[in-house]
Order: C-alpha cells, then structure tokens, then sequence
C-alpha cells in the first residue's frame, strides 16, 4: 500500500517483510443491567475457572473466544476477545450476528440464569482497517541473513538526508504495546536530533570551505 521513490534498499525491505500483524478483535458489550455476579469473574472460584472454559469454542487453540471480564465501572459491560483465525471469522460478523453469538455462549455457560441479548456493542476492526491491517505487530520467525534490528534504522542517502523510522513495531523495548509508539518516537526523535546536528555541521563545514577561494580571489583582486 505504501511505496518509494526511489525504492527502498533490499536490507530494509526484507526487514520490514518480517514482520507480521496480529488479528486480535476486542468487543464491548453492554446490557441494560448486570445479570452476572462479582464472583464470576474471581480467578479464585470455580465460577471463574468454568466461565473462561465454557466460553473456549471446542476447535484448536486459536478457536476461542475469551472472557476479559466486566471493565472497572459501575456500567454492565463485558469486553471480549478474539484472536488469530477466530478473530478473523469475528471481525467479519455483522453486530447482530455477534450479539446473537455472545448470547448463545454466555446461556451455554450459566444454564441456570436468564441471560439476555446485549443491548449494544462496539467491536474493533483493526485487521480488516485499511490504516491498521492488524492489531499489533510482532516478529515471527526470522529468515537466516536478516538482522532484526534493520527494522528500526534509517535509510541514509547521502550525509545530509535520510528516511527514519518509528512507531509501535520499531520499538527496540516494548513492540507489540501501546506504549511502543511513545517509546519509538522518543528514541528517533533523539536519533534525529542527533543527526541534524551532525548534519549542521558537515553544512557549515563545508560552507567555510566554499568560501575560502572566494576569499582568496577577492584579496588577489585587491
């Protein structure tokens, strides 16, 4: 989606390609009241325990669907998530067909409660955005010859100019985290700063340079 003119070096493509997105879909759902209790969502209880495995969908491991729990707030909403292949098949459900799935899995879970459909709900879209294309990045299996940290420097053309690079997966500490982008963006801010000093100085450097024949000129004209 992204392209340059002139194209980036090899070393640089290669380190971008090996990266990949995460698909990791968050839902929000809100009812008109609560009808579960504190307690299920204690990791102590068994009630804790049998929600997040009653609410696991009977495939592989990236078949499920996971209970967050209630958000700290007195309102009666309950994020959920979805990840890898079912995140997928998710995020491409319409509200309806979420708020019908929800339903079905929660009164699967409590046989014994009234479970009612969510009056709303708000899910993420960040794989299928065309700006995102993913929930976060990560590092998966490095191909021999690439170095890693090719990911994260600069694209220098000459000693006065360069492309640099920063946010959530060119962290060096924290990628894959919302902080990352914070951390990033420091880190080549300081990078850049550093440069464009150095690049001051190669400039007035040269500058004097460029005048010294002119000067020379001039008094010979004299």
């Amino acid at each position: 989606m992204i392209s340059f003119d002139p194209p980036l070096p090899d070393w640089k493509v290669d380190a971008l390609a090996s990266q990949k997105m995460a698909t990791y879909v968050k839902i929000f759902a809100q009812w008109d009241k609560k009808w579960w209790k504190d307690s299920d969502f204690a990791p102590s209880t068994l009630d804790g325990m049998s929600w997040v495995i009653m609410m696991d969908g009977d495939g592989d491991d990236n078949d499920r669907w996971k209970v967050m729990g209630p958000l700290p707030t007195e309102a009666p909403i309950i994020l959920f998530s979805a990840v890898d292949v079912e995140g997928e098949r998710v995020e491409a459900l319409t509200d309806d067909e979420v708020k019908e799935e929800i339903t079905e899995k929660l009164r699967k879970a409590y046989p014994l409660r009234t479970v009612p459909e969510p009056d709303y709900l708000i899910k993420s879209d960040w794989t299928t955005n065309e700006f995102t294309k993913g929930a976060y990045s990560f590092v998966g299996m490095v191909p021999e010859g690439i170095d890693i940290e090719d990911i994260r420097s600069p694209v220098q053309e000459d000693d006065l100019g360069g492309i640099f690079f920063a946010g959530e997966g060119m962290s060096s500490r924290y990628q894959s985290y919302l902080h990352a982008a914070y951390h990033s963006g420091t880190e080549t801010a300081d990078e850049i700063i550093e440069y464009m000093g150095y690049a001051f100085a190669t400039g007035l450097s040269f500058s004097i340079r460029s005048l010294i024949p002119l000067a020379i000129a001039a008094l010979l004209t004299k």
